[in-house]
């Protein structure tokens, strides 16, 4: 077979499959294309249940004009000894950029561990997104909290986040107007791990 017909054949398959009504093959696909995702999950306090933080109509416009108090509180219960590693970097907006600020690690190997609970206040960018990249092993997962209303994107609240990716744990975030205290860094958050 000749390359140019591997390829019309390939070519076809493929739009064979795009307009065939089996929906989950087509799903299939898209995940396959899309990779691995990560959740964000949200809670109003640590009481509270979890749930999609994309589920929600809109998110708090004050903490677009406040700024936000992000306090990391690291893996949740029960994970500290995961043996791979987790990290989240938080971006600042800069005169139309994002810059980096690694701001939370976990190393399980050998030598390693867990960076202490942080708390620390970052300005929202215009577009009123709160930008967060949290990883696990060698793969990193944007996420853009939104404070506006945009459909199907996590939502930026007060209350406490979690994060996480299939085969790895959770990692959890608490979030409030840069104008309040941080919220306590006690182990309460191990009961909702």
């Amino acid at each position: 077979m000749q390359r140019r017909d591997f390829l019309r054949l390939g070519g076809a398959t493929c739009a064979g499959l795009a307009l065939d009504s089996a929906m989950p093959v087509r799903e299939l696909l898209r995940d396959l294309l899309r990779g691995p995702s990560a959740s964000v999950r949200y809670a109003e306090d640590w009481d509270g249940v979890f749930v999609d933080a994309a589920r929600f109509p809109h998110g708090d416009p004050e903490l677009a004009r406040t700024g936000v108090r992000l306090t990391i509180l690291g893996l949740s219960a029960g994970q500290t000894d995961w043996p791979g590693r987790a990290a989240l970097d938080v971006f600042f907006p800069q005169h139309g950029w994002q810059a980096p600020f690694h701001a939370w690690s976990h190393d399980g190997g050998a030598n390693g561990g867990s960076a202490r609970e942080n708390s620390f206040v970052v300005p929202v960018d215009d577009a009123g997104r709160l930008q967060l990249e949290p990883r696990w092993n060698e793969l990193a997962f944007p996420v853009a909290l939104m404070a506006g209303s945009e459909p199907g994107l996590p939502k930026l609240m007060s209350g406490v986040y979690l994060f996480s990716a299939a085969g790895a744990p959770p990692l959890l975030a608490a979030i409030d107007s840069a104008q309040t205290a941080p919220r306590s860094l006690s182990r309460r958050r191990h009961q909702n791990g």
